[in-house]
Formats: structure tokens, sequence, C-alpha cells
């Protein structure tokens, strides 16, 4: 989350990693964004919160400068802001999102990957989100 998220990127080179969260954050610019699509292989996804948090534009920029075959997905919570739902019961909407994806990227949990797969994902269908996907059907 926040600071967090670009450590996640930062990372993400690393064999072991499997999957990136990158949660209310995204590459200032320069050089970092460069970096993005040295994550071949693997897969990420941006949870960010609408307009109104501070990492939006970093984020959807990060979403849309990554090219290539890695299956990348973004959404936004419209406004939820920087601090995401966080502090609802059970993390909100955002812990459904990212418990979701690692089930799906960490455990090949075929009911997970209906979040974010297929013609209507689920996360399509919950109060206020947007998405977009690449490298995802």
């Amino acid at each position: 989350m926040s600071c967090g998220g670009l450590q996640a990127l930062h990372m993400s080179d690393d064999a072991r990693i499997k999957t990136i969260l990158v949660m209310n954050s995204g590459y200032f610019g320069g050089e970092d964004k460069a970096s993005l699509n040295r994550m071949k292989q693997k897969s990420v996804i941006w949870i960010l919160g609408g307009p109104t948090d501070i990492a939006y534009e970093n984020g959807s920029d990060d979403f849309k400068q990554l090219s290539g075959t890695m299956p990348a997905f973004i959404c936004n919570l419209e406004g939820i802001g920087h601090g995401g739902t966080y502090m609802q019961p059970y993390g909100g909407d955002y812990s459904k999102v990212a418990t979701a994806w690692l089930n799906w990227w960490l455990k090949d949990d075929k009911e997970s990957s209906a979040m974010f797969t297929g013609a209507e994902p689920g996360i399509g269908k919950m109060a206020g989100w947007s998405f977009d996907r690449k490298n995802i059907q």
C-alpha cells in the first residue's frame, strides 16, 4: 500500500515472486517506469481508490505503460481515495478483491479467478468499481 506498493514493484524481478499487488500506489516516473516490463511471466494488479487517490494517476499510468504478455489488472473503487477500505470491517471491498487475486494466482483457485475473468468479471458487479485488464480473458 502506498510506499509499500513501490517497494513491491522494485522487488518484482525476484524469481520467487509469483504475483504483485500494488495498492494505492504507482511509480512517479523516470527510470522506474522503464522497469515495469521486467516483470515478465508474473501477474500484477493495481487496486486504486479512484481519481481522489493521490496515487491514481501514477498507478493508472503504470498499467498503461505495461506491455508484453504479462497478465495485468487494474481496478478503481470510485471516491474511496488513498485510504482505501482498510479501516472497514474485514478490510472492506479491497480485502475481497486482494484475497480473490491471491487465491487465484497462488492457489490456482478457479472460483476466485471469476472476480477478474470472463465476459462479466465479478468485480464489475460490485458497486463503484471500474476495471481494465491485459492478457486476462
